[in-house]
C-alpha cells in the first residue's frame, strides 16, 4: 500500500497534486481550534532512488496554499531577502564573512553579512532584514524572486521605518543607500538607487504564499538532493549558515514548533522554522525531520497562518503533527481531483 501512494508522489511544480480534502475530512467535523482566517499546507519529501530526485506529496486546507493577499505574512520572509542577499554577495565572489558598510546620510553603519543574516532569522530583527533587502536592492529582491520561481511572493514592505512613504505612512524596500563591500583585499562599491517597483501587493505591502514559503524552505534543506535548475546559487557555507540561523532556539514564536513536538512525544524531532507575527497574524513554516535509524530518515515541511495571537497555531499544530506520527495523512487516499488555483 505505501509502495503504492509514494508511487503517487509528483515533482514540485505539479501542483495540480494539491490534496484539499483530506486534512479536513481528517479532522472530522469538531474543528475545535481552528483560528480566524486559518491556512495550511504540508509537504511530504519522498526521496527516490539513489541518484533520483526527491519527489512530494501536498496537502492543504481547503486551496489555502496559494493565499497570498489576505494575510499578513510579516517576519517569515526575511528567509527570502537572507538566501537572495547571500546569492548576490556570491555573485560578486564575496562569502558571509564579508562586511557592508551602508553609507546612510546620518551616518555610516558597518555590518557582518553572517551576523546580518543570524540577526534577520534567528533574533528576527527588522533593521538586519531591511539592511539584506539593500544589499540586493528591492527591485533586485523581487526579480530575483520572479526568477526563483517564487509566483506567488511581492515584497515592498520596509519593516524598520527607515524609509517611510509619503502617502501610506508605511517603511519601504525600494531605497538602498550606496553600500561598500570589502573582504580581505576584495573591494565593491554600489551605488545608491531608488526602485521603481511599487506594484504586485496592495498597500506597499509584503505578500506570499504558504507554498512559496514551503519551497523556499525546502530548497535551503535538500540543496544537495535537488536537480541542479532548482538550487539556489549558494554554497555549502551559505547553506549551512542558514540552517543554523532556522534552528536556534528562539525567545517566542515556537507555537507551531512546540504544538509539533508535542504531538511526536517521545520521539524527538529535528525542526528549522521561520515564525512571523504581526497585525494579529501568526504564521510559520517548518521543516520536520524525523531520524528512526542512520538511513531512515523522514522529511515533512509543515506551513500554517492564523489570526488570534501567537499561541492561535499552537491546537492546530498538535492536530497536523498527530495526523503526520500516526501515519493517518500519508495513508489517506488519492489525490483530490480538479486543478491548482491560477
Amino acid at each position: 500500500m505505501e509502495a503504492a501512494l509514494w508511487g503517487k508522489a509528483a515533482s514540485w511544480g505539479d501542483q495540480a497534486a494539491v490534496d484539499r480534502e483530506t486534512l479536513p475530512r481528517l479532522w472530522g467535523p469538531d474543528r475545535g481550534g481552528l483560528p480566524r482566517g486559518f491556512k495550511a499546507l504540508v509537504v511530504q519529501v519522498v526521496g527516490g532512488p539513489l541518484g533520483t530526485p526527491p519527489r512530494y506529496r501536498f496537502w492543504d486546507w481547503l486551496g489555502t496554499s496559494r493565499d497570498r493577499e489576505d494575510w499578513w505574512p510579516a517576519s517569515t520572509v526575511k528567509v527570502f531577502a537572507a538566501v537572495a542577499a547571500l546569492e548576490r554577495l556570491r555573485a560578486w565572489g564575496f562569502s558571509p564573512a564579508a562586511r557592508v558598510t551602508f553609507h546612510y546620510g546620518t551616518g555610516d553603519e558597518t555590518r557582518v553579512v553572517e551576523s546580518l543574516v543570524r540577526r534577520a532569522l534567528t533574533a528576527s530583527d527588522n533593521q538586519a532584514f531591511d539592511q539584506l533587502v539593500e544589499v540586493v536592492t528591492g527591485d533586485g529582491l523581487n526579480r530575483w524572486l520572479q526568477q526563483r520561481g517564487f509566483r506567488d511572493t511581492v515584497l515592498l514592505r520596509g519593516y524598520s521605518h527607515r524609509v517611510m512613504d509619503p502617502d501610506l505612512g508605511v517603511g519601504v524596500l525600494r531605497v538602498s543607500p550606496p553600500r561598500t563591500v570589502w573582504e580581505g583585499s576584495r573591494v565593491r562599491e554600489e551605488p545608491g538607487c531608488v526602485g521603481t517597483i511599487r506594484e504586485g501587493c496592495r498597500d506597499l505591502g509584503n505578500c506570499t504564499s504558504l507554498l512559496d514559503l514551503c519551497d523556499l524552505m525546502r530548497r535551503v534543506m535538500i540543496h544537495r538532493d535537488l536537480p541542479e535548475a532548482e538550487r539556489l546559487a549558494l554554497g555549502p557555507w551559505e547553506v549551512a549558515l542558514v540552517r543554523s540561523a532556522l534552528s536556534r532556539r528562539r525567545v517566542r514564536g515556537l507555537g507551531v514548533v512546540r504544538g509539533l513536538r508535542q504531538a511526536f512525544l517521545p520521539e524527538r524531532i529535528a525542526c528549522f522554522h521561520k515564525p512571523g507575527y504581526a497585525m494579529d497574524w501568526f504564521s510559520d513554516h517548518v521543516f520536520l525531520q524525523r531520524r528512526r535509524g542512520p538511513r531512515d530518515q523522514r522529511t515533512w515541511i509543515v506551513a500554517m497562518a492564523g489570526q488570534g495571537g501567537r499561541d492561535a497555531l499552537d491546537e492546530p499544530a498538535r492536530a497536523i503533527g498527530g495526523l503526520i506520527r500516526s501515519g493517518a495523512l500519508s495513508a489517506a487516499g488519492s489525490w483530490a481531483p480538479g486543478r491548482p488555483p491560477e
